[in-house]
């Protein structure tokens, strides 16, 4: 099981904490498996790492089929998934299990320090074995509601 960096603009991180977003958009195809973590990280203004998420199923198919199948669980209407879409030919949908917001949100300077000069992507990377852990010790400094978090964040 993988440890998945994932960018989202706040409006939807916020709507995925209210419970009111289960399925997360990409273009194209994607090597996300169900199983894995997500690392929620809300892009600009915010820049940091604020939840966790398990992966409960990926789907991948044209961008038409996926939308009749997540409807409007995808948190977008139809507008905007057509703008978002418009010009791929493969769509994919992660289903969002459980999700634990982070007591302690690491934040892209943070991640700096941690990594190195890390890789913020676009839209998701995995993260390697010794980014993990990495992050696992900074969480575990002695920073009281972040042993649950930590059981979530585990090593490909």
């Amino acid at each position: 099981m993988a440890v998945v960096l994932i960018s989202i603009k706040p409006k939807y991180v916020d709507l995925i904490m209210a419970g009111k977003k289960r399925y997360e958009l990409r273009r194209g195809g994607s090597t996300v498996q169900a199983g894995d973590t997500l690392l929620l990280y809300s892009t600009s203004p915010e820049k940091a790492v604020v939840a966790t998420c398990d992966v409960k199923r990926t789907l991948s198919d044209t961008p038409s089929r996926i939308r009749r199948t997540v409807n409007s669980g995808a948190g977008i209407g139809e507008k905007e998934y057509a703008q978002y879409f418009k010009g791929a030919s493969r769509a994919t949908a992660f289903e969002l299990g459980r999700i634990k917001s982070l007591s302690v949100r690491p934040s892209l300077k943070d991640l700096k320090k941690l990594w190195g000069n890390p890789k913020v992507p676009r839209s998701y990377r995995f993260l390697s074995d010794k980014e993990v852990c990495t992050l696992k010790k900074w969480l575990n400094g002695g920073i009281p509601g972040t042993r649950q978090v930590l059981k979530r964040l585990r090593p490909q």
